[in-house]
């Protein structure tokens, strides 16, 4: 079978699936099960498949029919510029999760020595991104699930980092009282319940524990907001679902933690928050 051939065959199956990127979709996978840069699919589009090549191809076609994430099955997603680890115990990175490095940037500075507190860390991408940002920093990051912890380590020793270490946790409860954070950092599940029926179906293969919160969303933001005065933080940065904004902030303020800013994502969404204690 010839490339072009295999791209046409694979993009009407994704439609017809209810994939919203077929093209783009049949492309990466193509990619995959060939070995080749998407500029050799595309120049060489009169090339014939092996069989090895097809049988990869058809099995990777089969998975992303079945809506599974094209980060689940490559087993990898870009963030920020750099590879992470993924699989289906971790919520994907996204580009909009992105806006929280690019506000730390504002914060401080490329020299500065500090501490980061990742809550809810995840595959650990937004806590070894900071790390690489900022090569004198430390970090911690904190997680309740232990198979996803096991992810933040690969990725933290894929990535060359020494200066992170991640620790089980349900927030902030196993993180030591008074301890220092001049940045703490957090992505929290932020879908409310009653979204859930609603959504794409590549959700169903990310841990709902990582996407879904009690509270119309905000359970997580408020026992953040309530643990977060067992330590000490100069800088708080959130990501927050759309039109959260207001009951975000009124939960971190009943604290006492100052709103400072809010920062649009590329759709013009409100999407991330800071304070200061």
């Amino acid at each position: 079978m010839k490339i072009s051939t295999a791209l046409n065959l694979a993009v009407t199956a994704l439609k017809d699936a209810g994939v919203d990127t077929p093209a783009l979709d049949a492309k990466i996978l193509l990619e995959q099960a060939t070995g080749k840069t998407r500029a050799q699919i595309i120049s060489h589009n009169e090339y014939e498949l092996n069989r090895d090549e097809e049988a990869v191809f058809n099995i990777l076609l089969q998975k992303r029919q079945s809506r599974i994430p094209v980060s689940q099955i490559l087993g990898h997603k870009e963030f920020y510029g750099r590879d992470f680890v993924v699989d289906n115990n971790v919520l994907i990175p996204r580009p909009e999760t992105e806006l929280i490095i690019d506000v730390a940037k504002e914060l401080f500075s490329a020299e500065d020595n500090f501490n980061i507190l990742d809550l809810g860390t995840g595959s650990g991408c937004i806590l070894l991104t900071l790390l690489k940002e900022f090569p004198q920093a430390k970090g911690t990051g904190a997680d309740i699930s232990k198979k996803a912890i096991a992810i933040a380590e690969k990725n933290r020793y894929n990535l060359g980092v020494d200066s992170a270490e991640f620790v089980y946790s349900d927030w902030l409860e196993t993180v030591k009282t008074g301890m220092n954070f001049e940045l703490v950092v957090s992505n929290p599940p932020y879908i409310s319940l009653s979204e859930s029926k609603s959504l794409d179906k590549e959700l169903d293969f990310e841990p709902d524990t990582a996407l879904f919160a009690a509270e119309n969303g905000l359970e997580c933001y408020r026992k953040i907001a309530e643990s977060l005065n067992k330590v000490n933080f100069k800088y708080l940065i959130l990501e927050i679902g759309m039109n959260q904004e207001n009951d975000v902030i009124e939960i971190f303020e009943k604290h006492n933690i100052k709103f400072l800013k809010y920062y649009k994502d590329l759709n013009q969404i409100i999407r991330t928050l800071t304070f200061t204690s």
